[in-house]
């Protein structure tokens, strides 16, 4: 005879255990995923909900549109059609992958490691050393979007002689004389009988 109970009890245990399983599961991606979040001046907890952090990291971390997320659900879900849905998952994670890596300034070195290694990048990442610089979707060759860091000007933009770096150089009032910010001197010519600015004269003899 078929112990209805002892079937009834094996299953609810493996259900039990599978709910421990992926609980634990989302623990764990939620604390690698985590300290990027943070980086990129996004809430703790996002990193912790399923899907949600999906939708943050590809449209407010990397900055792909809403769309993407939505293809890489699909393509997650689908049952049929698998290898077809499957390419076009891995397609979409690698360049996913990527823009994560330029929004932290990395190369693409760090995409492979991210793709083929997660556990291992991801903390580096969000943990260690590198520092969020934008989402990496919108930057351009040379690694920096067109606001810069954090609406900052973009490095690598020419600056005004004498002027630190940064900052724009200021514009005199009406009709006041304009001020060069060059190498000490204010750009004013020396008045008749002064002598110009870095020269000594010889003073008069008594």
């Amino acid at each position: 005879m078929t112990n209805y109970g002892d079937t009834g009890a094996a299953t609810g245990l493996s259900i039990l255990l599978s709910l421990i399983f992926f609980v634990i599961a989302f623990a764990v991606a939620g604390l690698l995923w985590m300290g990027v979040f943070t980086k990129a001046r996004r809430p703790a907890w996002e990193a912790f909900v399923p899907f949600y952090n999906t939708y943050v990291l590809v449209t407010h971390i990397v900055g792909r549109p809403a769309w993407w997320f939505w293809v890489i659900i699909a393509s997650s879900v689908i049952p049929f059609l698998n290898f077809v849905t499957w390419i076009v998952a891995l397609v979409f994670g690698i360049l996913l992958m990527n823009d994560l890596s330029k929004s932290f300034g990395k190369d693409t070195a760090w995409t492979v490691g991210l793709v083929l290694l997660p556990v291992v990048f991801l903390p580096i990442l969000g943990y260690g050393q590198a520092q969020y610089l934008g989402q990496g979707a919108l930057m351009g060759p040379g690694g920096y979007s067109a606001q810069g860091l954090y609406g900052q000007p973009q490095q690598g933009a020419p600056q005004a002689y004498g002027q630190p770096y940064g900052q724009a150089p200021q514009q005199a009032a009406y009709g006041q004389p304009e001020q060069q910010q060059g190498y000490g001197q204010q750009g004013q010519p020396p008045t008749y009988g002064q002598q110009p600015y870095g020269q000594q004269g010889e003073q008069p003899k008594q």
